[in-house]
């Protein structure tokens, strides 16, 4: 199976540096911004605040910002 049923990819992508966010430590400051591997980044992104915390950006999650809390790295 290559795909779940959300339609996302199973597999990590080939030719980019990626990290597990539940395998991988925090890839540090100066990765500011990452997307899930399938995702457009206009979408849905997440965005590094404050230097440790995470929160979702995009046109398919703008209207959650103020009800989603900031997120740590996993």
């Amino acid at each position: 199976m290559s795909r779940c049923r959300c339609g996302l990819p199973t597999s990590p992508p080939t030719g980019v540096t990626f990290w597990h966010p539940y395998r991988d430590a925090d890839p540090g400051p100066e990765v500011t911004t990452v997307v899930v591997h399938g995702d457009e980044p206009a979408l849905r992104r997440w965005v590094r605040v404050d230097g440790a915390k995470w929160s979702q950006h995009g046109s398919m999650v703008n209207y959650y910002a103020v009800l989603t809390p900031l997120t740590g790295w996993p």
